[in-house]
């Protein structure tokens, strides 16, 4: 059922402390919160197969929307009895937690994977899930280690489509490491392994990273194969979050290889998707590509633009940028400064580093009016604030703390200081009481 279709209601805190209470009185807290936990942990394990079909979109809202709840179940499996339900759980978000919260899906996979005494295979999904954010975050060394020990968990539970799949990640984290021999060796084994299995989502994370090594290695022939193989099996399949990786690798082969023009609607594609999925790492590269291929083609101002929202956002995030971007970082740095003044560059990527990221997605897709936050709107005009904006802006009217906040999002009390004085600038108001008043009166469903 899409997300936008299920009806959901807020209890006050005071109502849940007295529904609580009563609970307790039937003696029946223990069957509730059994069935809480039950409800959710398959709610995870459906989330997790919709995130290689067409429905990812409309899990990823519906999972916006249990946010708190799946947090509150994590949460009580923690340290009790429903640790391995627990373990199970947070190992299945892995798609959720790298499109929307690294920081926090790094948080809970390091408090589950604190006890190994869950069943193997939810143990060995944890691992991977734990290696795999560390390879997005660009960070080898806390993956490699990671993914070796998922790999032999996996082997020995004999659960190989999981081998399959680790082993694709520990191939791109030996390139990370600029070991392409051992690369290539782990995934011919994850290739041979694979082609018995009949799983087509390790065949297309196979080749991903085969075209990633290829990508490292300047191999343009291998990535256009990879490319025209798979880009139309993916859209068969509606599996749009892997055609995005496969769309954003293609494009900067092609800026390897000198086609600038070639590579730029491969990026804008891809960053159409990222919109609608928001995936942090992509969003980062994809702003970088299309401000390499901007440098390319002599749009040197447009060029600095996407540098400055691209760093900003690589600031946020603390991503560690693979290393085919620095060639090609280096080239559009040098193409750019040599192109405009020194107080041209510097005015055009603070201009860049000031854009809401809603508001660099339209610059970079060259429109004129940034989108409208999917689901939202104003009665008196078009949506102010960016996406994180508007959650800290929900959250302030909730009555939080910039600390509770900060401990919400798994973003630093700084950093939630630093949102909610842009957000007073963006709605012309003084105080939190009038972004409170702001987010009661001026927001609506669709």
């Amino acid at each position: 059922m899409p997300a936008a279709a299920i009806a959901r209601y807020r209890l006050h805190e005071t109502m849940r402390e007295y529904g609580l209470m009563k609970l307790r009185e039937a003696n029946e807290e223990a069957l509730a919160l059994k069935a809480f936990i039950h409800f959710y942990s398959s709610m995870c394990g459906a989330a997790e197969a919709a995130a290689e079909s067409v429905h990812i979109v409309e899990w990823l809202k519906r999972m916006d929307g249990e946010a708190d709840n799946v947090r509150a179940a994590l949460q009580h499996c923690l340290n009790g009895a429903d640790h391995g339900v627990g373990m199970s759980m947070v190992g299945s978000l892995l798609w959720y937690w790298t499109a929307r919260a690294t920081s926090e899906g790094t948080y809970w996979l390091d408090r589950f994977l604190e006890r190994r005494d869950a069943d193997p295979s939810a143990l060995a999904r944890a691992l991977y899930a734990r290696g795999f954010m560390a390879m997005t975050q660009g960070d080898a060394a806390a993956a490699q280690p990671v993914v070796d020990e998922a790999e032999a968990i996996a082997r020995s539970a004999g659960d190989l489509p999981l081998v399959a799949r680790i082993l694709a990640v520990s191939a791109g984290v030996r390139v990370m490491d600029g070991d392409l021999g051992r690369a290539r060796s782990q995934l011919r084994d994850a290739k041979a392994l694979a082609g018995g299995l009949d799983d087509a989502g390790a065949e297309a994370m196979l080749a991903l990273t085969e075209g990633f090594i290829a990508l490292l290695d300047t191999d343009l022939e291998t990535v256009a194969r990879v490319y025209s193989e798979w880009a139309p099996r993916l859209r068969a399949r509606g599996d749009i979050q892997t055609l995005s990786y496969l769309l954003s690798s293609y494009g900067f082969s092609l800026l390897q290889g000198a086609q600038a023009d070639e590579a730029l609607p491969l990026f804008v594609e891809a960053l159409g998707i990222e919109r609608r999925l928001e995936n942090r790492d992509n969003l980062l590269y994809l702003l970088d590509g299309l401000a390499c291929q901007a440098a390319m083609a002599g749009r040197p101002k447009r060029a600095a633009r996407l540098l400055g929202a691209a760093d900003s956002l690589q600031s946020e995030t603390g991503i560690r940028l693979m290393r085919h971007m620095e060639p090609l970082l280096a080239q559009a740095r040098d193409t750019i400064s040599s192109s405009l003044g020194p107080a041209t560059l510097e005015s055009e990527t603070q201009a860049g580093g000031r854009m809401a990221r809603d508001d660099a997605i339209a610059y970079a897709l060259e429109e004129k009016k940034p989108s409208r936050p999917a689901g939202l709107t104003t009665k008196t005009s078009s949506m102010p604030l960016s996406k994180r904006e508007l959650e800290i802006a929900e959250l302030v009217a909730q009555g939080l703390s910039n600390k509770q906040i900060a401990s919400r999002v798994f973003l630093s009390e700084r950093t939630i200081e630093t949102h909610v004085s842009n957000i007073l600038d963006k709605l012309g108001v003084n105080s939190r009481v009038e972004i409170s008043s702001w987010v009661t009166h001026e927001l609506t469903p669709n």
